[in-house]
């Protein structure tokens, strides 16, 4: 189990929670980007970076795959907690989450 900001992450069953006990619904992939960001407090993860360890790949087909999950991430956890920006961008490096 994570704690990080808002969120109650629990990797065993795929589950994330704010600390008000809401359920946030993700689909695999935007999971496993929110895990690596949280597992890995304010280290820095480049799109190629996210796209190696989640989708499981060498090579990157665009960045914008990895962005476009990244955003339908942050505005699901928004939605949850009332604005609280948890994924954040690095310009020119990538996202982190800090902790």
């Amino acid at each position: 189990v994570i704690e990080i900001g808002p969120l109650i992450i629990r990797r065993a069953s795929h589950e994330v929670k704010t600390l008000t006990d809401k359920d946030i619904q993700l689909t695999a992939l935007e999971f496993g980007i929110l895990y690596l960001l949280a597992s890995h407090p304010n280290q820095v993860f480049s799109a190629e970076e996210i796209f190696e360890a989640v989708w499981n790949q060498e090579s990157i087909v665009s960045a914008k795959t990895v962005m476009v999950h990244v955003s339908h991430l942050r505005d699901k956890i928004e939605a949850a907690t009332e604005g609280e920006r948890v994924i954040q961008t690095v310009w020119g490096v990538g996202y982190k989450i800090e902790g």
